[in-house]
């Protein structure tokens, strides 16, 4: 649920950190200088030709998949339910 309903608005948020990081580490002036040398053979790389988006998609889901595992850490384990938020939210999760 989380993923559908904030999914492309943080994807939106992310972008222009991630731009940013890329390009003061040099990776996308190297990846463009790649791509030029590739050719017509870049267009193999699908998705990863637009290496900003990528690597914010691939972000976004590591984080989604991060959120996904502490949830069901959280419902298997009533200890893990530290804060007065948790305890509500988990209370009919079972333990």
């Amino acid at each position: 649920y989380l993923q559908r309903s904030s999914g492309e608005e943080l994807i939106a948020r992310m972008a222009p950190i991630v731009e940013q990081a890329t390009a003061s580490a040099g990776v996308t002036g190297a990846y463009k200088g790649m791509l030029s040398r590739a050719g017509p053979m870049a267009s193999m790389l699908g998705d990863a030709v637009d290496l900003d988006g990528y690597v914010t998609r691939q972000a976004t889901e590591g984080l989604f998949l991060m959120v996904a595992r502490e949830e069901a850490r959280i419902r298997e384990n009533p200890a893990a339910r530290t804060t007065d938020i948790l305890k509500r939210v988990f209370a009919g999760a079972g333990g």
